[in-house]
């Protein structure tokens, strides 16, 4: 695994542009395609890379953060262990201090917790160019006010991360994934069982009339609960990972894309007939529009966001991520074109 401290050379151009009141957009390698850059200038974490503390037998590491989320993921496997959210790996070029700043998730989000749940801590810096450690390295860490997962989905726009510590936790011993042919409708029904029992099941993907589930842990139990599915076939070829970082054709052109998530039991039904593709028991919803006007979706308390061909990502705006915001960055500088 490559590995190089930048931290230096990232605090002095912090401090330069604290100076000098310009504004900074903060980039890793670029991986995530609804955060388009600007900036007086541009601070950039690739080469701020390593791994500065792996401890197998306890379940922790901490990494900096320009690592390759995949160097990381391949360094834990051979370990047997994972980061149980599974962050994105866009364009194989997706970085530990960019998985932290958006905060997304794989699909075993439901499963296994968000991100932000398994943030342990966080070294930073904030707009008045100093150095902040949040958190710790350990898991029994209690001690004052859990900062580290307010940088956790915050864009960059509370200051740079320059590492982070997770909790991990160990691969299952097999993973099975099955396919069928049903409606929207349909697979909201059969997933909802799932959730009135105790399951196996660690992801769910729907698209194109095909519900895939994935079951994994101890063999014994997920071929009990995959053997008593009727009308479903296995599929070894399907790919989680290929869900996770937008490589299935269904994300392979240029149509707009927005990210829409449901209230817990709730689910995306299409009934504009646009296309689209759902995941975490049907309340993650990725849905293409032939312009850039947003869908038309059913429910309560729905956040809709435009994934791609954005300018700016758009979030909630509360007077307490204002209010932190100026807090840890008070002139403003860092990713001015974001909104908390």
């Amino acid at each position: 695994m490559s590995s190089g401290d930048d931290s230096e050379q990232i605090v002095a151009a912090v401090e330069e542009a604290y100076r000098e009141d310009r504004c900074i957009a903060i980039m890793g390698h670029g991986s995530k395609p609804n955060t388009t850059a600007t900036g007086d200038a541009f601070v950039c974490t690739a080469d701020h890379s390593g791994i500065l503390e792996y401890r197998p037998s306890e379940l922790v590491v901490s990494v900096r953060a320009g690592t390759p989320l995949k160097e990381l993921n391949d360094e834990l496997a051979r370990n047997g262990q994972m980061i149980a959210p599974d962050p994105p790996i866009f364009n194989q070029r997706g970085t530990v201090g960019g998985a932290v700043a958006s905060g997304l998730s794989g699909p075993g989000r439901p499963w296994y917790g968000s991100l932000r749940d398994c943030v342990l801590g966080v070294e930073v810096i904030n707009g008045l160019a100093q150095r902040l450690n949040f958190g710790g390295r350990v898991i029994k860490n209690v001690a004052g006010f859990d900062v580290s997962r307010l940088y956790t989905g915050s864009w960059g726009t509370f200051g740079v991360i320059l590492s982070a510590s997770f909790k991990l936790l160990p691969m299952p011993e097999v993973s099975f994934t099955v396919e069928e042919e049903c409606s929207d409708i349909d697979a909201f029904q059969k997933l909802a069982d799932h959730r009135r029992e105790r399951t196996t099941l660690t992801g769910t993907c729907h698209f194109q009339g095909r519900l895939f589930r994935r079951f994994a842990g101890a063999e014994s139990a997920v071929r009990s609960e995959t053997d008593a599915l009727e009308n479903c076939e296995l599929n070894d070829t399907f790919s989680w990972a290929d869900v996770r970082d937008h490589e299935l054709s269904f994300f392979q052109d240029d149509m707009p894309l927005w990210r829409a998530t449901f209230d817990r039991g709730e689910f995306f039904e299409n009934v504009d007939d646009l296309s689209s593709l759902s995941e975490w028991y049907g309340s993650l919803a990725w849905i293409k529009t032939p312009t850039e006007t947003p869908p038309s979706v059913r429910g309560t308390n729905i956040q809709v966001s435009a994934f791609r061909n954005a300018v700016a990502t758009k979030r909630s705006v509360t007077k307490y991520a204002s209010r932190l915001r100026k807090a840890f960055d008070p002139k403003g500088i860092f990713n001015p074109h974001i909104v908390v």
